[in-house]
């Protein structure tokens, strides 16, 4: 298990480095100078070559993605801010726990309804609570985001007058970000559940489990709903790991002070550097998620668990071969 993890980890590395080359060479193509961006429109020209090449603006790309990776290793640095002057680490690190306390709750709640929900029209297929569970979350599936905020703050502030606008200065500003992040993740998450619960509702041991008098609730939960946790891990890791990235446009709307929210501003100003930290930060973030993915994956299935026992068993046997 832990050569595992080691190796999934080590995985990591060519991936970062590919989205962080990726994320170059777009931010290259993209319209304008940014020795003109940071000395201003009006700067001379002799000033600008200056800034060009204090910047390392006039050495190849290629050269000067390798000086931006080689300061990311050894000291940590991934830039400075084109429009605040600001270290872009200590600006990212400043908002992130914010990113992640809006993703997290977004995932804890989608994954606490989606899988109940899913559990209730599974058990009860083609009753009217799977029928209201399907057409409720054709409805959240097909409402972006950004009209689910807007109609949100609608009601509850403009009119109710219940919840804040915007900010992070209590718990009430984080509720509507959590039903619009929740109410169009659930859809998906009820779906995945609902349908591998049927798949395991008709195996060989649940009408075993039944045969034996056991109880429909310990039928429910410690066979049907373990045996199918697998798509389900895998259902809510991906979605955190998108939410991580894509709670950007709720932050937006809800004025929430986190990574997204910094980046659409840095894509504004065409600060790229704050642009490629939040990327790469985000892109880090999403690999972790799916390595924690593959590690619950051992921790709920035991056969996964036996596979990796049964490996480690071959490999001794093995090595005593051919000693």
């Amino acid at each position: 298990m832990g050569k595992f993890i080691l190796k999934r980890i080590l995985t990591m590395i060519p991936v970062l480095l590919g989205v962080s080359l990726l994320v170059f060479v777009v931010l290259s193509l993209a319209p304008g100078d940014p020795a003109v961006i940071i000395a201003g429109d009006y700067a001379e020209e002799s000033i600008l070559e200056e800034t060009r090449e204090s910047m390392g603006l006039n050495d190849p790309l290629l050269v000067q993605w390798f000086n931006y990776v080689k300061d990311i290793v050894t000291k940590g640095d991934f830039g400075t801010s084109w429009k605040t002057g600001k270290s872009v680490t200590t600006s990212i690190l400043e908002r992130f726990p914010t990113t992640v306390l809006v993703a997290f709750l977004g995932a804890f709640f989608t994954a606490l309804l989606g899988v109940s929900v899913g559990i209730i029209s599974a058990v009860k297929q083609y009753s009217i609570w799977d029928n209201l569970a399907t057409v409720v979350g054709m409805i959240g599936v097909s409402m972006p985001n950004f009209f689910t905020g807007l109609v949100l703050v609608f009601l509850f502030s403009n009119q109710l007058k219940l919840l804040p606008a915007s900010g992070n200065n209590s718990w009430l500003c984080y509720i509507m970000p959590i039903i619009t992040i929740a109410f169009s993740s659930c859809a998906s998450q009820m779906r995945m559940t609902r349908s591998s619960m049927l798949e395991v509702m008709r195996q060989d041991y649940i009408r075993t489990a039944r045969a034996k008098g056991q109880s429909e609730r310990k039928i429910i939960l410690h066979h049907e709903l373990k045996n199918a946790m697998i798509p389900i891990i895998t259902m809510i890791g991906s979605q955190f790991g998108i939410l991580l990235g894509g709670s950007m446009i709720v932050e937006q709307i809800f004025s929430i002070p986190g990574v997204g929210k910094l980046m659409m501003d840095s894509i504004s100003y065409r600060d790229y550097p704050m642009v490629r930290g939040s990327l790469l930060l985000l892109s880090f973030g999403f690999c972790v998620v799916n390595l924690l993915v593959d590690i619950a994956y051992a921790v709920v299935d035991p056969r996964i668990r036996s596979q990796f026992a049964r490996t480690k068993t071959k490999k001794k046997k093995v090595k005593e071969e051919i000693a």
